[in-house]
């Protein structure tokens, strides 16, 4: 990867489909997913290598390569596009520098559709990003797939809902699994899949009987495969959900032990004890995902806020600028040093950086931040104003209840949280 920095922080966005079979905003989106998911395994043999977790990527809705590396802190980009002809099927993958957009690396795969198109894959995406693989890692990166015409495509195709979840998409995306086992009965990851989806609609819905089909789902691909390091860990999310923390814990510890780098089996062990108040361990937890991932942002965010609860306001600043340094772009950031800064009663630094973020993605909260610190940092009787009262009100009640009540006493103050208030109002939909 010529001319890339230290760290190989990949960004993987959803890819351009052309398929009259499949929905294509589903079926690229899947393929991104299961990209992401594969880099993430062949960072076992490359210490350096990290990809940004899809569930990222969805819920910031950067899908600009031009926007994705600022925003992420990444490398490089993989994006590409999969053409599906009614008798052959065209992959083209394409890296590129996440500063300049210069393409780095080019890679394209074709086969029937009545071939595995995706069984050189993982060897040619090891090779895209530069990591070296012998028979048996290969091996071991492919475990939980399937090479049997038509399931991995439902396979993807169920990813692809798991990752829109909108509306009825929970539906198809089970639906789409079931098909991908129904063509291969030892398919592992669409054992998980179709958990995952199961487990989602039963917390939207509060129905037993999913939680029960996503429970039965996960400990079957488990008894195909004990070495299913996705399965340990949505059996343990599922197991969170239900209260059961200890064993929740010994799951995603098990995950942790099969995929030592995996980002998210340590981040679910992480935060488990710190539920439990555990925060020494939570601690301990933490700085482990960021030493075996120092150049993937995610960890030392997670460990600020850790210090926030604890009441460690200072080592919290501290976890957040490195964020800040590592992916500039990434507006929740000013949010949270915001935020402590406001509680630090250092009201100029909180000011300047709720605005930063705001004015690089329009925020709700930086609008509601800014006038609660515009507000307390105005020569107001501190008396006239209960802190603890601010950090409990919640959005846009702290700025009309600032202006209503207590603006009376500073027009410039008022003035100013009117202007964010009206902002407000206007650019958050």
């Amino acid at each position: 990867m010529g001319g890339l920095g230290e760290h190989k922080g990949i960004a993987v966005l959803p890819l351009n489909i052309t398929s009259a079979r499949f929905e294509a905003a589903a079926f690229g989106a899947g393929l991104a997913n299961e990209l992401a998911g594969r880099i993430q395994k062949l960072a076992a043999y490359d210490a350096n290598l990290w990809v940004v977790p899809p569930d990222l990527v969805k819920k910031k809705g950067v899908l600009d390569p031009r926007r994705a590396g600022k925003s992420f802190g990444v490398d490089a980009i993989l994006t590409g596009s999969l053409d599906d002809a009614p008798d052959n099927y065209s992959l083209r993958l394409r890296l590129l520098d996440s500063r300049t957009l210069d393409r780095i690396e080019e890679i394209r795969l074709s086969a029937g559709t009545r071939e595995p198109w995706h069984a050189d894959l993982n060897r040619r995406l090891a090779g895209l990003l530069d990591v070296d693989l012998d028979s048996s890692a290969l091996e071991a990166a492919a475990r939980g797939c399937s090479l049997i015409p038509g399931a991995f495509d439902s396979y993807i195709v169920g990813l692809g809902y798991l990752w829109i979840e909108e509306g009825a998409a929970l539906d198809s995306a089970a639906a789409a699994f079931e098909a991908a086992i129904s063509r291969d009965s030892s398919f592992c990851d669409a054992r998980v899949g179709y958990a995952h989806a199961q487990f989602l609609k039963a917390e939207q819905t509060n129905d037993t009987l999913l939680a029960e089909k996503a429970l039965t789902s996960c400990r079957r691909s488990l008894e195909l495969d004990s070495a299913n390091a996705a399965a340990s860990i949505m059996l343990g999310n599922i197991l969170s959900s239900r209260n059961k923390k200890e064993e929740a814990l010994a799951m995603f510890e098990r995950a942790i032990s099969l995929s030592p780098r995996d980002p998210e089996a340590r981040r679910l062990h992480a935060w488990t004890q710190l539920e439990l108040g555990r925060y020494e361990k939570a601690e301990n937890a933490y700085q482990a995902l960021i030493a075996v991932n120092p150049g993937y942002w995610g960890g030392y965010e997670s460990l600020g806020y850790l210090y926030y609860v604890m009441g460690r306001y200072q080592d919290a600043v501290v976890q957040f600028e490195r964020v800040g340094e590592l992916a500039p772009d990434h507006a929740p950031t000013y949010n949270y040093l915001g935020a402590l800064y406001y509680i630090l009663e250092r009201w100029e630094e909180a000011t300047r950086l709720f605005e930063k973020s705001f004015a690089l993605g329009k925020n709700y909260e930086a609008c509601a931040n800014l006038g609660s610190t515009i507000l307390l940092s105005s020569p107001i009787p501190r008396c006239a104003i209960s802190k603890r009262l601010w950090l409990s009100i919640e959005k846009v009640p702290s700025c009309s209840i600032a202006r209503r009540r207590f603006m009376k006493e500073s027009e410039r103050g008022r003035e100013r949280s009117c202007c964010w208030e009206t902002r407000l109002r206007r650019d958050i939909p």
